[in-house]
């Protein structure tokens, strides 16, 4: 996969997750007293992850030509690890 090609699918990928956890949310803002507070903690994990793709996003946009490859793999991984979180979320 081309970098350019590959850097707008982890664009997309991170805006859907970013809706995942706006959805998230808002499940919270109804939810009982004591699930709000597992609702938080999961967002604020969900959150860092999140903020972690989105540097190596930038990392990867921004590289040489020669060194994207590596990132690309590490991001993959980061994204898989979020989905897989969100996958547990929503089952």
């Amino acid at each position: 996969m081309k970098r350019k090609d590959f850097t707008e699918k982890a664009k997309q990928g991170i805006q859907d997750l970013s809706d995942k956890i706006d959805e998230l949310e808002n499940k919270a803002k109804s939810a009982s007293d004591d699930l709000k507070a597992e609702y938080k903690e999961q967002i604020k994990a969900l959150d860092k992850k999140k903020s972690a793709l989105e540097h190596k996003y930038n990392e990867v946009k921004d590289m040489a030509e020669d060194k994207w490859e590596e990132t690309k793999e590490s991001f993959k991984t980061g994204m898989e690890s979020l989905k897989d979180t969100f996958k547990h979320l929503f089952d």
